[in-house]
């Protein structure tokens, strides 16, 4: 024992210590690998969310010494992924769900250890002690919170207003629909947030919505005080007061978005400015019409003006129209990334020369970072290896050294690219490496250049150039 209290390691500085045992407690076998790739990277979720709430290597560790506890309870705790969706009694769900509740009661310190909470909203009907009002006013100190399975009811969006005005320090807020999708009724965003006391989002600063419905609101009515305006339950919503300029959100970001323009231009009016800004996924295969816009990258620059002074980062993918006409992000003086998808680029399948000239005249001044989507779908591992072929290295070294040429301070080049090799279609993938692809630009260009770990090992993608080969001799 007193040999114990001497290691080494235990003399470093909590910081350092937390650093290296979370690093430890996540080493996992290759199935969580292949699981931490999509979640992490694809979904942008952290990993445990995959696992639900399983630590790897974090229980042992527990066992080693008072400190190395102290720092794994952090590391367990302090991300949380609760779903009641769906939620039956005797599932595995429910089994966990009880041992969670459990330690909870059992030691009252643990919720305060939550940093990042998900909730999937479900009720709780067989648990007359526990419900989820209760669960959610266990925890104190939650910086970043998503709520999945907002709905016509009343009861998800009672549960939104608690946890808001609980958690006074949130930071982050992620509000997403149902499984079935785009129930998430926007106007009730601005009614449910909007209507909290001025102190409780006070240090908000990133809003992420999710899944709206694409139900048409007279959004022109969004700055006259007593508004109402009618809701898809039927039911009639009071919005109590003026709401342009007073969320304190910078970064807005909207996925599976099917409202329309004066929907868009309450949101970018709501908060005072806005630094952050991105939009995806605008066109779904469940709804005919396509959501209530028919978007363009011209438009949403237009709705953005109000913030030209300050927007600093832009992101835009998969919308329903790719034209350029009209985009001409010269006057944003303070936008230094931009992100776009290839549907609105090209890629090898889809290019011409106008599209590139009139993405060239249309960079900020001082763009230093660009952020390329090489995915064509919300789903993850959607995407084919041969999506970043030769083609799309060669457009990459073009865009960077055309933006250089410019004066653009082109610094980084961040690449969202994460195929799996079951989505390979019949195109050649005879070339290199996709990502040493990439590796190789950076050296070339001194840029420095980011992607998503690879989701197919160099040895694995060997093997498919070559069963490819020999397919072709054979035909």
């Amino acid at each position: 024992m007193e040999g114990q209290l001497d290691a080494p390691i235990l003399s470093l500085p909590n910081e350092l210590l937390f650093m290296i045992l979370w690093l430890v407690a996540s080493i996992d076998g290759p199935e969580q690998t292949a699981l931490r790739r999509v979640y992490q990277d694809v979904l942008q979720l952290p990993y445990r969310y995959a696992t639900k709430l399983s630590y790897g290597h974090a229980p042992q560790l527990a066992l080693v010494c008072k400190r190395f506890y102290g720092v794994i309870i952090d590391y367990i705790y302090s991300n949380m992924f609760i779903d009641l969706r769906h939620f039956t009694i005797g599932s595995r769900a429910h089994i966990s769900f009880e041992q969670l509740w459990r330690s909870y009661q059992e030691n009252p310190i643990l919720p305060g250890v939550c940093r990042t909470l998900f909730l999937g909203y479900g009720d709780l009907p067989e648990h007359p002690s526990i419900t989820t009002d209760s669960l959610v006013s266990q925890f104190t100190a939650v910086r970043s919170f998503t709520l999945h399975g907002l709905c016509p009811s009343d009861a998800p969006w009672n549960l939104l207003t608690l946890a808001c005005t609980h958690f006074d320090q949130l930071k982050e807020l992620s509000l997403g629909s149902t499984i079935i999708g785009y129930e998430l009724e926007l106007s009730r965003v601005f009614t449910t947030l909007g209507g909290l006391p001025t102190t409780s989002l006070r240090n908000l600063r990133r809003l992420h919505i999710d899944g709206t419905d694409w139900e048409e609101y007279d959004w022109t009515k969004f700055k006259v005080n007593q508004v109402t305006l009618p809701s898809m339950s039927g039911a009639h919503i009071s919005i109590p007061q003026k709401f342009a300029g007073t969320a304190p959100f910078t970064k807005l970001e909207l996925s599976n978005f099917l409202q329309g323009a004066n929907a868009l231009r309450a949101l970018i009016e709501w908060p005072k400015y806005l630094a952050e800004f991105k939009l995806e996924f605008t066109i779904t295969d469940e709804i005919p019409d396509e959501g209530l816009e028919s978007w363009t990258l011209a438009g949403i620059q237009n709705i953005l003006e109000p913030h030209r002074q300050t927007l600093r980062s832009l992101k835009v993918n998969a919308i329903n129209r790719d034209t350029l006409e009209g985009f001409d992000l010269r006057s944003f003086e303070s936008l230094e990334e931009l992100g776009l998808g290839i549907q609105l680029t090209g890629n090898h399948k889809r290019h011409s020369d106008d599209r590139d000239r009139a993405l060239y005249s249309a960079l900020p001044l001082g763009l230093r970072a660009f952020h390329w989507d090489l995915t064509w779908s919300s789903h993850p591992l959607d995407d084919g290896l041969q999506d970043f072929s030769q083609w799309e290295e060669e457009w990459l070294r073009r865009f960077v050294l055309t933006a250089r040429a410019q004066g653009c301070p082109l610094k980084e080049i961040y690449i969202a690219f994460a195929p799996d090799s079951w989505s390979t279609t019949n195109d050649p993938v005879l070339g290199a490496y996709p990502w040493d692809r990439m590796d190789q630009l950076g050296v070339e260009l001194e840029i420095k250049v980011h992607y998503n770990t690879p989701t197919v090992e160099p040895e694995e993608y060997a093997e498919i150039v070559e069963e490819y080969r020999r397919g072709i001799s054979q035909t």
